[in-house]
């Protein structure tokens, strides 16, 4: 086998087995993805001190990894969970200060922000699982910078062509 096949062959296989083992860091080690939602964070108010809680702090521009919590999950909640909610139609993640079952509500607070919400059950979406910074970092950039990142992978792949062209003798 050529070198090349062999490169082609490999690098695709080792792009896919470090996506996977990205994803399942971000899912908390899990590679069971029902259920489960991605979002970027837009905002710093989860960027506060580190924590010794399981989801520490969640720095601007992290991916996220949200699990669907059933109603009945919505009772073991615990102080320190980072929760997915719907507050004042904004899909927001912060962190569980209470939960008081008997209200069926959840007071939570953002580790940057000073002010804390009253969030009903029904308005729980889910519980984040896992976050990924750079990950985060790199859809962000794509996300703003779109048209140039196509542009740039046009140009590069024209590139790549034509320096295959001109090896094999067919551009001049």
């Amino acid at each position: 086998m050529r070198r090349r096949t062999i490169i082609a062959i490999a690098v695709p296989i080792v792009l896919i087995v470090a996506a996977v083992i990205v994803l399942a860091d971000l899912n908390g080690g899990s590679l069971d993805f029902s259920g489960r939602d991605v979002r970027l964070i837009i905002t710093d108010s989860m960027d506060g001190e580190r924590t010794d809680h399981e989801i520490s702090t969640i720095p601007k521009n992290s991916l996220v990894m949200v699990r669907s919590l059933s109603g009945y999950e919505k009772y073991s909640l615990k102080e320190g969970d980072v929760i997915q909610f719907w507050y004042f139609g904004i899909l927001d993640h912060h962190r569980v200060v209470e939960n008081d079952t008997e209200k069926m509500s959840i007071t939570t607070k953002g580790d940057n922000s000073p002010v804390t919400e009253l969030v009903p059950y029904e308005d729980i979406t889910g519980i984040v699982v896992g976050v990924n910074h750079p990950l985060g970092e790199i859809v962000n950039i794509v996300k703003v910078y779109w048209v140039t990142v196509i542009a740039f992978v046009m140009a590069a792949f024209v590139a790549i062509n034509a320096i295959v062209l001109y090896r094999k003798g067919e551009l001049e």
